[in-house]
């Protein structure tokens, strides 16, 4: 489970000119929490805000209740889906993958919703 701002402009040296986007995480731009199961199927939600409880009604309605949840350690993902196994990786700290973080062979990483935001930010 990861979080997009969709309509962000491309990141610095993408060839990235002026964008004329107010600045900001996400400055009035549409914010999507992309939930992907692995070997499976994206869901797509529009959610409000970083916020908890804006992230949870999103996710809650989605989640199979036997799902492991993996998330990047921002702090409003703490509390969004109680009931279920939740792993993270730290990407402040370098840690894009945890291995074995979920048994062995079962690594907990936000990769896959990561690949589904560079299709969507990808030019056309």
């Amino acid at each position: 489970m990861d979080e997009i701002c969709a309509g962000a402009p491309p990141r610095k040296g993408q060839d990235a000119g002026p964008s004329g986007v107010p600045s900001g995480h996400g400055a009035g731009r549409l914010l999507v929490l992309t939930m992907v199961e692995r070997g499976g199927r994206v869901v797509l939600a529009r959610i409000a805000s970083h916020s908890s409880e804006s992230i949870s009604t999103a996710a809650s309605a989605r989640l199979d209740p036997a799902a492991t949840v993996m998330t990047d350690a921002l702090p409003a993902y703490r509390r969004v889906a109680p009931g279920h196994r939740h792993l993270t990786v730290n990407h402040s700290a370098g840690q894009y993958v945890d291995h074995d973080a979920g048994g062995p062979g079962a690594d907990a990483h936000t990769n896959t919703a990561e690949a589904v935001h560079g299709i969507i930010r990808r030019p056309e």
